[in-house]
């Protein structure tokens, strides 16, 4: 069905969105402890 490539394409993009969330969300602590 259509529903089921699209599934899977997001799945890849959430994964590297997670990634690059988690990185700017780290990324943001450190500066804040360097204040």
């Amino acid at each position: 069905t259509v529903v089921e490539y699209p599934t899977a394409s997001h799945v890849g993009g959430i994964t590297r969105l997670a990634s690059q969330f988690t990185a700017l969300i780290e990324h943001a602590a450190r500066s804040t402890r360097v204040r």
